[in-house]
């Protein structure tokens, strides 16, 4: 969904007086993307939090400490994967300069 003309230019308003009255956060906030985590990975996570937890019970029942403590690192590995929500890419102009500020990313 577009922003409309009117909010397009109060968003860049925004963007502005951010940049001049704080140059620093507006060099962080500009540095990365949001981009969306693949909804096969989430499932994944869920599956190994599953097979995980399944392993870790019968680590338990059958009194194997090594399958229990790999159970547990599965699971722990599923539940990372399912909260894994968005990650963050840098983002580069062509020039190899910062967009929000225009400095480049040597220094």
């Amino acid at each position: 969904m577009s922003l409309s003309e009117h909010e397009q230019r109060t968003l860049d308003q925004i963007a502005e007086q951010l940049e001049r009255e704080d140059p620093k956060l507006a060099s962080k906030l500009g540095s990365g993307r949001i981009e969306a985590v693949p909804g096969r990975l989430v499932a994944t996570g869920a599956l190994a939090v599953v097979v995980g937890c399944l392993v870790l019970v019968t680590g338990i029942a059958t009194q194997a400490l090594v399958m229990g403590v790999t159970g547990f690192a599965i699971m722990s590995l599923g539940a990372y994967l399912v909260t894994l929500r968005v990650r963050f890419s840098s983002v580069r102009s062509a020039q190899g300069t910062h967009p929000a500020t225009g400095q480049t990313g040597l220094g």
